[in-house]
């Protein structure tokens, strides 16, 4: 979740769309964000605009997808 808001604050303009409008993530946002990602839920409320935020985001979901086979092998 901080990677999405250094991300975000970085950026010249925000690089998220939440419910369909461009603005900067708030905290709580960019964990609900994570979450949703790591559980491979991808709500899509919130939506990366930029390729390295979405690159970032596939990278959490694959890792996410990967705790769940060896949380669930143990």
């Amino acid at each position: 979740a901080c990677i999405y808001r250094i991300m975000d604050r970085l950026s010249a303009h925000g690089v998220f769309l939440v419910l369909g409008q461009a603005k900067r993530i708030s905290f709580p946002e960019a964990i609900y964000f994570s979450v949703a990602n790591l559980s491979a839920l991808g709500a899509g409320d919130i939506v990366p605009t930029h390729d390295i935020v979405r690159i970032a985001s596939a990278i959490e979901v694959v890792c996410g997808a990967l705790l769940l086979m060896f949380g669930v092998s143990e």
